[in-house]
């Protein structure tokens, strides 16, 4: 492909992941980015405690670890200042990205008009209910351009600072970010599948998560106080 803005080609990823505990999850999302990161790139997790952390993580040179206090959002946050990138993808611990991904984040960010980006949602658990949560969820995304966390948002170093970083700390971090953003140019979906974990909608059953993230939705947009929406999506 040919890149209209080369600079953009050479633009290096750091990728932030915020966790709170070592799992499966975490460990298999490392080594599959691990592969696929090109010289220069990094990966930048978060750990939402002080705490050892095992060197089963330590997988590659390309990982760097650090702490901060919980809360997604000032995890994301730490993350983003301890990053030497040029360009910051936010991802999901419980995630499991498409192949060649930093290729198709430069392919989007190589347009100065795109500052903000995205995958397409997919569950590494098929059933229809959950084919429907992802479908729905994908159609917020192309016609709302309101995605969520779980989708891999990205953006570069200059965006991120101009937008002020995620200013919600716990929760909705993710919608209040992609606000912003849009406020400063245009974005864009990956059209690949990012693959996440629906642990927690098989737990809480499918309808019943999927009615609570409408909930929460509505009453952020009311105004209710993140403490109450924190409280009200853990209950």
């Amino acid at each position: 492909m040919f890149f209209k803005n080369r600079k953009t080609f050479f633009k290096q990823v750091s990728v932030i992941i915020p966790f709170l505990e070592e799992n499966d999850d975490l460990f298999n999302l490392l080594a599959s980015l691990s592969r696929q990161l090109w010289p220069g790139e990094e990966i930048v997790a978060v750990m939402g405690k002080a705490d050892r952390i095992s060197e089963e993580l330590q997988l590659s040179s390309k990982i760097r670890m650090c702490f901060s206090p919980k809360g997604r959002g000032i995890q994301l946050n730490e993350g983003a200042r301890k990053s030497r990138g040029d360009i910051l993808w936010f991802l999901h611990a419980d995630s499991t990205p498409p192949a060649n991904f930093a290729y198709h984040v430069w392919k989007i960010l190589n347009n100065p008009e795109n500052v903000l980006g995205c995958f397409e949602l997919a569950f590494s658990t098929s059933s229809a209910t959950l084919e429907l949560i992802a479908r729905w969820a994908n159609c917020r995304t192309k016609y709302l351009k309101l995605p969520y966390g779980d989708q891999g948002l990205f953006c570069t170093q200059k965006t991120f600072s101009k937008a002020g970083g995620f200013r919600k700390r716990y929760l909705m971090e993710d919608v209040d970010f992609v606000r912003t953003c849009k406020k400063l140019g245009k974005l864009l979906v990956v059209q690949r599948k990012l693959y996440s974990s629906p642990e927690r909608y098989i737990k809480k059953g499918p309808l019943k998560a999927s009615l609570q993230n409408h909930l929460i939705m509505v009453l952020y947009q009311l105004g209710v106080s993140e403490s109450k929406l924190y409280e009200l999506y853990y209950r």
